[in-house]
C-alpha cells in the first residue's frame, strides 16, 4: 500500500505538464519510487527522458533501458545512479551491460562506457584491450578509448589520494595507453585532447622513454612534459641512489624544444635562483614556458624577476622564439590586479573578523553589566523587603506597648504599693528639698538687691 504522502505527490506530478516535471527534476527534486515508475509510463518523451537522467530509482532505470525510443535508452545507461552501489550491486541490477559490451559497438554500449559511475576496472581493461574489449578491431578500440577519454567525467575530477583503487586503475590504463598504445596521429589527437582537460595525479612512470615513443610529434611530446611535470610523475632507476628526480633532469636536457618548454610550463618553481639556471640555459624559451606557469603568478618576487627578464629579452632583441611581451604585461597585470583584491579580500574579512570579535565582546561586557545590575537591583529587593518586614515588627511592637503600658503600671503599683509609696515619697522629698533650696536662694538674692538699693542711697 502506498503511504498517503507518495499518493500525494503522484498525484501532483500527473498534473504537471511535461515542461514542468523537467524543471523540477532539473531543480534537484526528490521524487519517490512510486512517482518515478508513474513518470516512467507517461507518453510523453520529455518526461521519460527527465526521469532516466535524473532518477537514482534502479527499478526505474531498468524498465527506460527497454523504451521504445533511443534517446531515453542511452539516457537510462548514462545515468549515473544506475551502478551507484558498487562493484557488488554492479551484476546483479545490470544483467545486460555484459552483453551489449559484448555485442556490436551501438548506443548502449557507449553510454555505459561513458557513465562516470560505471566499473573502473573495465575500463583499465579497455584501455589494455583485454577481457570484454579483446575482440574489438582496431577501428573499434580506437573509437571506444577516444569516446570514453573525451566524454567519460570520471578523467575531469581531481585524483586526490582518498580516490578509491577501481578509480586508479581507469587512470593508469590511460598511462599503460601512454606506455604501449599505437603510435598513430589519430591516437595522438585524442591523447592530447585527454592530456589537456584531465586529470591523472602522480604516478611512476619514465617520461623520458614516453617522450621518446611519441617524439614524432613534437606537438604532443610537449603536453605530456608539461602534464607529466605538473602532475608530478616521477622515476628512479635502480642504479640512481641519489634523491634526483630523473624525470626532470630528462626532460630539462631534452633535445626537443617542445619538451622543454612543456616542463617550463609546468615546473613548479621554488627560488629565483632556479629560474636564473633555466634561463641561462634555454633563454627565450625559457621565457615561452615560464609565461604560461601558473606558479610564477602568486608571489611578487617571482613576477618582478620575470618583468626583468621579460624587459631584458625584448632590449636584447634576441630571436630565439619568445615574442609574447605584450602578453605577459597583461597577465600579470591581471596577476597582481587578482593578487591586490585578494588582499583586500582577506584584509576585509580581517576587519570583519576583528570587528565581530569587538561586538561579541561588547555584548558580553553588557550582558555582564545587565547581570550585575539584575544581581544589584535582587539584593536592594531583598534589603527593602527585610527592611519592611522589621519596621513592620517594631511598629507593631510599639503598638502593643503603647496599648498595655498604663495597665500594666497599674499592675505595678498593685503589685508592689509599699515600693511605690516609698518611691513616691522619696521622689516627693527630693522635689521639696529642691524647691527650698531654690526659695532660699531667692531670698538671698532679694535681701541682697535690698542692701545694694539702701547703701546706694545713703550714699
Amino acid at each position: 500500500m502506498i503511504p498517503l504522502p507518495e499518493i500525494f505527490e503522484v498525484s501532483a506530478f500527473e498534473c504537471m505538464s511535461a515542461e514542468e516535471v523537467l524543471r523540477r527534476l532539473e531543480a534537484g527534486s526528490e521524487i519517490t519510487p512510486a512517482t518515478s515508475n508513474m513518470l516512467a509510463q507517461r507518453p510523453e518523451p520529455l518526461v521519460r527522458l527527465a526521469v532516466a537522467k535524473y532518477s537514482r530509482w534502479k527499478d526505474t532505470l531498468k524498465g527506460l533501458c527497454e523504451d521504445s525510443d533511443e534517446r531515453v535508452r542511452l539516457t537510462a545507461w548514462g545515468n549515473p545512479y544506475r551502478f551507484d552501489d558498487g562493484i557488488d550491486a554492479l551484476r546483479p541490477h545490470c544483467e545486460k551491460w555484459e552483453r551489449i559490451l559484448s555485442a556490436p559497438i551501438s548506443g548502449e554500449y557507449l553510454a555505459i562506457i561513458c557513465n562516470p559511475s560505471f566499473f573502473q576496472g573495465e575500463l583499465e581493461d579497455l584501455f589494455k584491450r583485454r577481457g570484454l574489449f579483446k575482440s574489438l578491431t582496431d577501428t573499434d578500440w580506437e573509437n571506444v578509448c577516444s569516446h570514453c577519454l573525451l566524454a567519460n567525467p570520471t578523467f575531469t575530477k581531481k585524483e586526490t589520494l582518498f580516490d578509491d583503487y577501481w578509480s586508479r586503475l581507469a587512470r593508469k590504463g590511460v598511462v599503460h595507453l601512454l606506455e604501449n598504445g599505437p603510435v598513430e596521429h589519430n591516437w595522438a589527437v585524442v591523447l592530447n585532447a585527454f592530456l589537456k582537460k584531465a586529470s591523472l595525479g602522480c604516478y611512476c612512470v619514465n617520461v623520458a622513454d614516453i617522450i621518446h615513443r611519441w617524439q614524432s610529434f613534437p606537438w604532443f611530446v610537449g603536453t605530456i612534459a608539461y602534464r607529466a611535470t605538473l602532475w608530478g610523475w616521477w622515476y628512479r632507476s635502480e642504479a640512481n641512489a641519489d634523491d634526483s628526480n630523473e624525470n626532470e633532469l630528462a626532460l630539462a636536457q631534452n633535445e626537443l624544444r617542445e619538451v622543454r618548454e612543456g616542463f617550463y610550463q609546468g615546473i613548479r618553481v621554488q627560488n629565483i635562483a632556479q629560474l636564473e639556471s633555466y634561463y641561462q640555459k634555454d633563454g627565450g624559451l625559457c621565457l615561452s614556458g615560464l609565461v604560461k606557469n601558473a606558479s610564477l603568478l602568486v608571489r611578487r618576487d617571482l613576477m618582478e624577476w620575470m618583468d626583468s627578464a621579460v624587459a631584458k629579452h625584448e632590449c636584447s632583441n634576441s630571436d630565439d622564439g619568445f615574442y609574447d611581451h605584450s602578453y605577459w604585461r597583461s597577465i600579470k597585470k591581471n596577476a597582481i590586479e587578482q593578487m591586490e583584491k585578494e588582499e583586500r579580500a582577506s584584509q576585509q574579512k580581517v576587519e570583519a573578523e576583528r570587528r565581530e570579535r569587538e561586538i561579541q565582546e561588547m555584548i558580553r561586557k553588557v550582558d555582564d553589566i545587565q547581570s550585575s545590575v539584575r544581581e544589584l537591583s535582587g539584593s536592594f529587593l531583598t534589603m527593602e523587603r527585610n527592611l519592611q518586614s522589621r519596621m513592620e515588627i517594631v511598629i507593631a511592637a510599639i503598638s502593643r506597648i503603647e496599648k498595655n503600658l498604663p495597665a500594666e503600671i497599674e499592675s505595678f503599683l498593685k503589685q508592689n504599693w509599699i515600693e511605690g509609696a516609698l518611691l513616691l515619697r522619696a521622689a516627693f522629698f527630693k522635689s521639696f528639698r529642691s524647691f527650698v533650696s531654690n526659695v532660699y536662694t531667692l531670698l538671698f538674692i532679694v535681701v541682697a538687691l535690698l542692701l545694694a538699693l539702701i547703701v546706694g542711697r545713703f550714699l
